[in-house]
């Protein structure tokens, strides 16, 4: 296949699905479908989308995040049908959220809170009214309890972005899943963080990753430790 570079190091890369999107840096848009679109975040805070069909393979747009700063990872995920969200942590202590829908990216929120600085921090999405329908099987493969199916519901209609932190905790933000534009989240780094919840003391070293379930809201975190740790809606 082909390759793409020009920038610094790359340090995650992704596929973005479920959106039907037009390349937005040509005069007369080109119809292109996100199913065929990588996008990659390197080291030197560049977000650089690729289309990687036969006839293309290139990059197509590109966002400068942050000038100089390391983006550790980026998190992709359908919000409906036509829009996807991704989540992008840097070094310089900021949680970014991203709408994708037909030719635009746009901004949504700069979360505050997380600390990222110089550690390869990871996030996670989340979004109940996509991953709803597989639910069932989920909530009755292994025999669980009643408990857990009320735990599959909790967050029912929540578009939720987690991540780790350098300083042992894991958070959790709510984002509203019809915002179009900027900073239109319950959380932004202009005033004071609001969480949807802050798992503080998750683990007693940094915590590197996480992870949601495919159908429920269960949250996996992975430290410095040595530990995973499996976390659920309380109701």
């Amino acid at each position: 296949g082909g390759g793409g570079g020009g920038g610094g190091m790359i340090n995650g890369i992704r596929f973005i699905d479920n959106v039907d999107g037009m390349n937005p840096t040509t005069a007369t848009p080109t119809p292109i479908t996100f199913t065929t679109t990588l996008v990659t975040a390197d080291s030197n805070g560049y977000l650089r989308f690729w289309d990687i069909r036969a006839d293309h393979q290139s990059c197509f747009h590109e966002i400068c995040v942050a000038p100089n700063t390391c983006l550790s990872h980026v998190a992709v995920a359908a919000a409906d049908s036509v829009k996807s969200i991704m989540a992008v942590n840097a070094y310089d202590d900021i949680l970014r959220v991203y709408n994708i829908s037909n030719n635009s990216i746009n901004l949504l929120s700069e979360l505050g809170g997380v600390k990222n600085r110089s550690w390869p921090i990871r996030s996670a999405i989340f979004n109940a009214n996509i991953n709803s329908s597989r639910r069932g099987r989920a909530a009755t493969h292994d025999g669980t309890t009643s408990g857990e199916k009320k735990a599959a519901t909790a967050f029912d209609g929540a578009l939720l972005v987690a991540t780790g932190s350098a300083d042992g905790s894991a958070l959790i933000y709510e984002i509203d899943p019809t915002a179009t534009d900027a900073f239109t989240t319950i959380t932004t780094v202009n005033s004071a963080p609001l969480f949807a919840q802050r798992l503080e003391n998750a683990h007693a070293d940094h915590v590197y990753d996480v992870a949601f379930h495919p159908s429920t809201c269960r949250l996996a975190t992975a430290g410095g430790d040595g530990l995973i740790k499996l976390w659920m809606p309380s109701y």
